[in-house]
């Protein structure tokens, strides 16, 4: 069997229908097909926001869902849109603010489809499909972190069916006590297997594309052997050289991906490949005008960069 997995998409629909191209698909109708055996397309997240085309890519990714040939996992960009669209119970807010920040981060979306309208209806639903895990006997994917004390959480609260799907109707859970970082509960479950577990920078804080001042930022829970900072945490922008405390390292070392079995992810923005033998990372920042990447693996009991592909605008 041969996946191809494409990370972090972002309303690029020119980039994808590139990679898809040049991974040896080909346009049937709004939708794309390859026509070789055994093949299959997993979508890694984060199919919103940010670009121009967030229309075309959700109809290219969805059509190749709904017709067997691909797996489109959660982002948390699904899952903020998921929040924004939903009212809280009480009534006079919703699930993800409507904020100025919260507004223009989400603002390629909204150019897109009407308020209300049966289609964002129907498209917000279906994003609450998406499951957030995927895995076959030798390879599994998710959107950020690979950590199974937050993924068994959410299967012993009935919270999360097998297959990764959330099966609770109350999204509200999701959103609540989000600044707990010590015990494990519905929301930082999610957050850490979508956005990744996450640490306070202090004075490492820095300002993100839009402008946003970000105190937090994520671990790389790929890396074992942290030599500086910005080896042990994923920023915005690129690596600090600045020493960290064995603290840091310590929080940072009980996230390490611990299994033999292939991973592959997104979210991380990086700025370089992230690839070793049995996990990669592949998003190289196609949502802040860098490259689109996948990685089509058949088997191989190593990964490798000769089977890494993208795409440049």
């Amino acid at each position: 069997m041969r996946y191809d997995f494409i990370g972090d998409i972002h309303g690029y629909a020119g980039l994808l229908e590139q990679i898809l191209f040049k991974l040896g698909y080909q346009p049937e109708g709004e939708s794309y097909v390859v026509h070789e055996e055994d093949c299959k397309v997993v979508f890694l997240g984060d199919y919103i926001d940010r670009g121009p085309q967030n229309r075309r890519v959700i109809e290219i990714v969805r059509s190749m869902t709904e017709k067997g040939r691909a797996i489109a996992l959660m982002g948390n960009h699904e899952f903020n849109a998921i929040c924004y669209h939903t009212p809280a119970s009480s009534g006079n807010d919703y699930l993800r603010q409507h904020s100025s920040k919260n507004t223009k981060q989400h603002q390629a979306f909204l150019s897109e489809y009407q308020i209300d309208s049966e289609e964002l209806v129907d498209t917000i639903s279906w994003f609450r499909s998406l499951p957030i895990w995927w895995e076959d006997p030798d390879v599994r994917a998710i959107h950020a972190c690979w950590y199974e004390p937050a993924r068994e959480f959410l299967l012993e609260n009935g919270l999360a069916g097998q297959q990764g799907q959330i099966i609770t109707e109350n999204w509200e859970i999701f959103v609540q006590n989000q600044n707990s970082d010590d015990q494990m509960n519905p929301s930082r479950a999610l957050e850490i297997l979508i956005k990744g577990p996450k640490m306070f920078l202090g004075k490492e804080a820095y300002f993100d594309n839009q402008g946003f001042k970000r105190k937090h930022g994520r671990f790389k829970w790929w890396n074992a052997s942290p030599k500086k900072f910005g080896d042990l945490v994923a920023l915005g922008r690129e690596g600090s050289d600045s020493p960290f405390s064995q603290m840091q390292l310590h929080e940072q070392q009980q996230y390490l991906y611990p299994s033999d079995k292939k991973i592959f992810f997104g979210h991380y923005a990086q700025f370089e490949t992230v690839l070793q033998t049995r996990l990669c990372c592949l998003d190289l920042r196609a949502g802040h005008g860098g490259p689109l990447f996948a990685y089509s693996w058949s088997g191989e009991s190593s990964l490798t960069e000769a089977n890494l592909v993208s795409v440049f605008p």
